[in-house]
């Protein structure tokens, strides 16, 4: 099966939804990263205007955001086939290794632009996540499409509020809470 944005069989109704959901999802990380912006400000600067600390978490945020939208506009159209359609950097298996290595990289390397790189990366799979959580099949085609058991509503919504204790976790430790 195939994912497409639209096509001559989807209802007008259901494409207008998909169009409406992906730029729903848009606003909402681009909120959500001037929001870490503004707490990597007044938290860790002490709300001094220093430019390159804020400039390098900014440019962490965004290169994280960019290599998730790198991978799924790029490089899935080129490892994907007929059988498989999926996007690495949702699958089961990367959630997992990210999840070990983001805590890593904010409390060990110490570097800045990579914690702005963590952040920028869960912020963005937190949000895909929780505007996707109401739809079963395309949580499940999205983010579980290597786990043959089918999960219910209920374990999906327990998924995405770990992911959210997750994402407050990697706040905490980036903002030294």
């Amino acid at each position: 099966m195939k994912l497409q944005w639209c096509s001559k069989t989807l209802p007008t109704l259901v494409c207008y939804n998909k169009i409406v959901r992906s730029v729903q999802t848009t606003i909402v990380k681009c909120i959500l990263l001037g929001l870490l912006a503004g707490a990597f400000l007044f938290f860790t600067l002490d709300a001094k205007l220093l430019w390159l600390p804020l400039a390098q978490f900014s440019l962490g945020l965004l290169a994280g955001v960019g290599l998730l939208k790198f991978d799924k506009v790029v490089l899935a159209p080129r490892y994907n086939d007929e059988t498989h359609q999926f996007v690495i950097t949702r699958s089961l298996l990367f959630l997992l290794s990210f999840a070990a290595v983001s805590i890593w990289m904010i409390t060990s390397s110490g570097s800045i632009v990579g914690n702005g790189l963590a952040l920028g990366i869960a912020s963005s799979l937190l949000v895909e996540m929780t505007h996707l959580r109401l739809d079963l099949e395309l949580f499940h085609l999205t983010f579980l499409a290597q786990v043959n058991k089918r999960y219910s509503q209920q374990d999906i919504n327990s998924l995405v509020i770990a992911a959210w204790v997750f994402f407050l976790l990697l706040v905490g430790l980036v903002f030294r809470f």
